[in-house]
This record gives structure tokens, C-alpha cells and sequence, in this order.
């Protein structure tokens, strides 16, 4: 009984292999980068919760891992919509998910090192890209 299990779990195993590595392939770099961002943020809101003296718990740990997954669900469940309406609609939603989390995550980090250093970061990134393209007077 025992060899037929495991028989039937290396044949589903042989068959779901390929479909698996098909399916995240073009998104792996997106979970990839999104796992970086939300790493980094964990590191840079460690060292703003030290410059503002709060304890380090692992409940921090545990919600920036339960972020962390929940951001992969949200690309892979994307990545399903976005397979689904391959035939009707040809956009890379997965890619537009995962750029939003990106900036977002981006910003957590401009923010938290802010904080941890003193120098307002994020004021100063968008004054830089508000001079890539200014305003026109009219």
C-alpha cells in the first residue's frame, strides 16, 4: 500500500513538475524583487524602530513574512487572471501587481530611512524626478 502512494505521488510529481515551472517562470523575478523590497523594508524598519527606542519583537518578523506572502498570492492569483484572459486581454497584469508593490514597498523603505537617519529621503527623490521633467509655463 505504502509503495503505491508513494508511486502515485512520483507520477503526479513527474506530471505537475513541467506545468509548475511553465507557470511561475515568468513571474519568479516579480516574487523575487517583491521578497527584496519587503527584505528591505524589514531591515530599514528595524533601524527606525531602534532610532525611536521600540523594542524589537518577532511579531515584526512575523507580520513582514505574513506580508511577504500574502504580496506572492496576490502576484501568483494575478498571474491566474492573467493566463485566463490571455485569448480576450493581452496585459502583463502580474507585472502591473508587482511594480505597485514595488513603489509601495519603495516608499516604506525612502520613509523608514528617513526616520532612522534624519534626512527626509523621499522629499528629496521626488524633487529629483520633478526636475527630470518640469513643468511648462503656459
Amino acid at each position: 500500500m505504502i509503495k503505491k502512494i508513494q508511486q502515485l505521488f512520483a507520477d503526479w510529481q513527474i506530471l505537475l513538475t513541467p506545468y509548475l515551472i511553465f507557470f511561475f517562470s515568468p513571474i519568479a523575478y516579480l516574487i523575487f524583487g517583491v521578497g527584496i523590497m519587503v527584505f528591505f523594508d524589514w531591515i530599514a524598519g528595524v533601524a527606525a524602530a531602534r532610532k525611536k527606542g521600540k523594542a524589537i519583537v518577532s511579531g515584526g518578523f512575523y507580520r513582514t513574512f505574513v506580508k511577504y506572502a500574502l504580496y506572492s498570492i496576490g502576484v501568483i492569483a494575478t498571474r491566474i487572471l492573467e493566463i485566463l484572459l490571455k485569448d480576450k486581454i493581452n496585459i502583463p497584469f502580474a507585472s502591473l501587481l508587482a511594480g505597485f508593490i514595488l513603489v509601495i514597498e519603495y516608499k516604506s523603505v525612502m520613509e523608514n530611512i528617513s526616520i532612522a537617519t534624519g534626512v527626509n529621503l523621499w522629499d528629496w527623490v521626488k524633487e529629483k524626478i520633478s526636475s527630470i521633467h518640469p513643468k511648462r509655463e503656459k
